[in-house]
């Protein structure tokens, strides 16, 4: 969802170059916001002109103390995550303009929600129920051998927390996003 122009800081909105100096370098084509964040969405400049990038952030007007460190726990958990075709690659976290920023992969072809709204097809449907299965189950499985001992529960499964990236075969790939009430389970938990 495209949100107002006066909740997009001025550093970020469409046309502005958004990087840290130093890992990444990003020229915004167009910003999307949720609840409580917004993802500045664009091709890298320079070294990173071979692709696109997702940068989150949390929303300026509610970035304080607590929600800096829910965020920074969302990032690392989410950075944290072994690499697995059904859940969105984050990269890492870096700070521009004194914001924390999620760096994460591009998802060419929108959100589950958007795709419900045009004609899925019992096939394709299924596709992608095969591919949120996959992610959960990656997530849900406990990897000691990969320093993960615990599994990861979601907790805010929806259309919109489903990304469409790259095609394969003329279908695109469904993935898993928003790991921000992810939550890390100890046994006994």
């Amino acid at each position: 969802m495209q949100p107002p122009d006066q909740d997009i800081p001025s550093f970020m909105r469409p046309g502005q170059l958004l990087t840290d100096h130093s890992n990444v370098a990003v020229r915004v084509q167009r910003v999307l916001g949720g609840g409580m964040g917004l993802v500045a969405c664009g091709p890298g400049v320079g070294q990173y002109a071979n692709r696109w990038f997702a940068l989150k952030m949390i929303r300026p007007e509610l970035l304080d103390e607590r929600a800096r460190q829910r965020f920074l726990t969302e990032a690392l958990t989410w950075c944290g995550v072994w690499p697995h075709a059904n859940i969105m690659q984050a990269q890492f976290v870096t700070e521009i303009a004194g914001i924390p920023f999620l760096v994460l992969d591009y998802a060419a072809h929108g959100n589950l929600r958007d795709a419900l709204g045009q004609s899925l097809g019992i096939p394709q449907a299924l596709r992608y129920a095969q591919h949120i299965a996959a992610g959960l189950l990656a997530l849900h499985t406990p990897d000691p051998a990969r320093l993960r001992p615990h599994p990861i529960v979601h907790r805010d499964l929806k259309p919109e927390n489903i990304l469409l990236y790259a095609t394969v075969l003329g279908y695109p790939f469904a993935a898993l996003t928003d790991l921000g009430l992810a939550k890390a389970l100890a046994e006994g938990d």
